[in-house]
């Protein structure tokens, strides 16, 4: 395991990566399938197969080559995990666990040979398939976390990971006394290995779903001061085989989650967590999103490995950034980050990762809707031609974020209102209103219709817009709509009439 870990940065530099990619991967299988040959698990066992789940997780994704060399373990690996030994069923766990915390690196037969021989394995009374949790369960796993050995440790970390990924058991995790606490303070707590506390991260990511447990995240100092050096990748997280990477992408999907309620954005912001995240949106556009680079995100770089962990920051960082972006606190703050604005601008015009650029629109919509200070802010960054464009992009949701700011800034009038006619808004509009070209279901282009038709009444109302969009033929475009059946409610039907008697040369 150590010297696989040690050649895997040779590797990276090497001509012979893909060699390279196939080698660790062997190297990774032979560790998971040997480990407790006859039948005979350990604790121990247990851990190395973690430790060899995290090798995987950095290398398997690379090329088809690792995939081709896991095919050959599968088998092995499967029948080694049916034995009904309890250190048996907790070495299942932790390979589930390390699978599915990696589902981005499976094909779908890999992940399911491995996951449902790890279910077969595991006959305790708090299992995956079971609607209720037992809080007696849950409890000695708390404990285990918390003052348990070394390998204690790995073992709750992983068989709580296998449950906070499910939304259902939220309630009960969060109601026994003692779990989230135990991930806090193993999040925190440096005397841990660097891949246990980036799995309790994860798992406290998970449970920051559920609002209940933002307080008691947001109210230890300790806990905050930790996050904000996960994301800033700092201290004991820079050690270990690219964990301070998976550190900064759960940490950032920590605070999307708690960015989500705006009634957190204070903490947030006197903690310095929403600085760091803008921060680090501005240096990842910086370093994938460049003008001229040749990929406009880390999801469109093939082959890289480095940039598989730096996918799911991205990813988190903007969610982040819109989540802060829900309040006029957020919005001011961002207002003052121009690298951040103009790299979300960035990702909502020039991404093709449909996530980021549906979060880069999202964000950008709601601080160009902000007015003031932050308005201006978006107005410098490019907002306008990236929202602009954004209403004929192919993602739905992004399209009504863009409608919707589109709509804001007609209704503010004066030079915003003057920028959307200069891009053209009345064109984009009318083929966003027609869903032309739109492979959804009939439901959600309806959806997508109301979005344009909201923000056509809203420029309809400026006289700064209106002959814009009467030259772009918008009136005549949801005429046509309208007498082919194509608003669904009535309401929608009354703006099209208003858009039709108005527009209409």
């Amino acid at each position: 395991y150590i010297c696989a870990s040690l050649s895997q940065r040779v590797f990276l530099k090497s001509k012979h990566k893909q060699e390279g990619y196939s080698y660790l991967t062997k190297v990774s299988w032979v560790l998971l399938s040997d480990t407790g040959s006859a039948g005979t698990y350990s604790k121990a066992a247990a851990v190395s197969m973690r430790r060899a789940f995290m090798l995987l997780r950095t290398t398997a994704a690379a090329s088809r080559a690792s995939a081709v060399a896991s095919e050959a373990y599968v088998p092995r690996i499967a029948s080694r995990h049916t034995h009904r030994a309890v250190s048996g069923a907790e070495a299942a766990l932790v390979t589930a666990a390390g699978l599915s915390r990696s589902t981005w690196l499976w094909g779908g037969a890999l992940a399911s040979a491995v996951l449902t021989a790890a279910a077969a394995a595991y006959e305790q009374p708090a299992r995956l398939e079971n609607d209720a949790l037992e809080p007696e369960a849950l409890q000695e796993l708390a404990r285990d976390l918390a003052v348990g050995s070394a390998s204690d440790k790995e073992r709750a970390v992983a068989m709580l990971s296998s449950l906070t990924m499910y939304i259902d058991h939220h309630s009960a995790i969060l109601a026994t006394p003692g779990v989230l606490d135990a991930l806090l303070d193993t999040v925190i707590d440096d005397r841990v290995v660097p891949q246990v506390r980036n799995i309790a991260l994860t798992c406290t990511a998970d449970l920051m779903k559920d609002p209940a447990a933002h307080s008691a995240a947001l109210g230890s100092r300790k806990f905050v001061a930790g996050l904000l050096d996960a994301l800033k990748a700092e201290g004991a997280w820079q050690e270990g085989l690219d964990d301070g990477q998976v550190a900064q992408a759960q940490a950032a999907r920590v605070v999307a989650e708690l960015a989500g309620a705006p009634d957190n954005h204070p903490r947030l912001i006197s903690s310095g967590l929403a600085a760091q995240v803008a921060t680090q949106a501005g240096r990842l556009v910086t370093e994938f999103g460049s003008v001229g680079s040749e990929y406009a995100s880390a999801a469109e770089v093939p082959g890289s490995m480095d940039a598989v962990s730096l996918v799911e920051e991205e990813r988190f960082t903007a969610a982040a950034v819109f989540g802060l972006a829900g309040s006029p606190a957020g919005a001011r703050l961002l207002a003052d980050q121009p690298d951040t604005l103009k790299g979300v601008a960035y990702w909502a015009s020039n991404s093709r990762d449909p996530i980021l650029q549906r979060w880069g629109v999202g964000a950008l919509a709601r601080v160009a809707s902000a007015y003031g200070r932050p308005l201006e802010a978006a107005l410098e960054a490019g907002g306008v031609p990236a929202l602009v464009g954004a209403l004929n992009c192919e993602d739905p949701q992004a399209q009504c974020f863009a409608s919707a700011a589109v709509g804001a800034l007609a209704r503010e009038g004066g030079a915003a209102a003057d920028a959307l006619a200069r891009q053209g808004v009345g064109a984009a509009l009318a083929v966003m209103v027609s869903a032309q070209g739109s492979n959804a279901s009939e439901g959600v282009r309806q959806g997508v219709r109301k979005c344009a038709l909201k923000a056509i009444v809203a420029c309809v109302a400026n006289p700064q817009l209106s002959p814009a969009l009467q030259q772009a033929g918008v009136g005549n475009d949801v005429k046509v709509v309208a007498d082919q059946g194509g608003f669904s409610t009535e309401e929608m039907r009354r703006w099209a009439q208003y858009a039709v008697d108005n527009l209409t040369l």
